[in-house]
């Protein structure tokens, strides 16, 4: 199957990534956990993203079955701390707020499948993407795994790994736990590159929100996709805005 975008944007469609350091929550995270000891002023953001996201790695392990009571970071990290273990939500949960504690743009990324077997059992991968300001690209880590992935000294957004994938192109795996194989981890992962989806972080719903439903999630699609029998059972199009369109998808800040 030939998986491709469009470059072309497709939608008028504005998504609010505004700063969120100040607000009280996580500024009580920030300082309740030392988050500016993870940060080094001589390095770059994506070094000391680099060093958020082994932290929030180290927290617990890895359990896919258990689901967090709370979706709720201090919850999630307090339970930690007693032994309890969570998934790649959880991983994600946490990892967003450490990193918009600290004044970074990152939002959830949701990869699903359109293998037949994986959505029965409702399964997804959950992580993260950054916006980085010197490079104006977003990138993807992964929280889970403690995983990021550069080509050409680049790091790479969930779409372009994608496509390095499909073109067979060298990849250089970015893990400081040794916890995975570059083979285990594309392995895992690639079942789940297909659909992408991320919220539309709207504070107030417009008018044809209000009419149509509330619109709160954004899916970029497979060209032709949508005419599929698959994706007419599968994905919920009352809650969410379709696009082809990588640049509706990943807009520049």
């Amino acid at each position: 199957m030939c998986i491709r975008f469009t470059k072309e944007k497709q939608l008028d469609l504005q998504i609010q990534y505004s700063s969120r350091s100040n607000e009280v929550l996580l500024k009580k995270l920030r300082n309740s956990y030392e988050l500016d000891k993870l940060i080094d002023e001589e390095k770059s953001d994506y070094k000391n993203i680099i060093n958020v996201q082994s932290w929030v790695y180290s927290r617990w392990d890895h359990d896919s079955e258990n689901i967090a009571k709370k979706n709720d970071v201090f919850y999630i990290l307090e339970q930690a701390a007693k032994g309890k273990r969570f998934r790649c939500a959880e991983y994600s949960t946490v990892s967003k707020a450490c990193l918009q504690a600290l004044g970074f743009t990152v939002r959830e990324l949701w990869l699903r499948s359109r293998d037949e077997e994986l959505v029965k059992r409702n399964s997804c991968h959950v992580m993260n993407e950054i916006y980085l300001k010197d490079l104006k690209k977003w990138f993807f880590m992964d929280p889970c795994f403690d995983i990021m992935i550069k080509k050409n000294g680049i790091p790479l957004n969930a779409v372009e790994l994608l496509q390095s994938l499909l073109n067979g192109e060298e990849l250089e795996v970015i893990n400081p736990s040794n916890e995975i194989t570059c083979e285990e981890y594309l392995e895992k992962i690639g079942p789940f590159l297909f659909y992408f989806s991320t919220s539309l972080n709207k504070e107030k719903p417009g008018i044809l929100d209000l009419i149509n439903g509330s619109r709160d999630e954004l899916i970029l699609v497979p060209v032709q996709e949508e005419t599929s029998a698959f994706f007419k059972k599968n994905i919920n199009k009352r809650n969410s805005i379709t696009t082809n369109s990588i640049a509706d998808f990943y807009p520049e800040i």
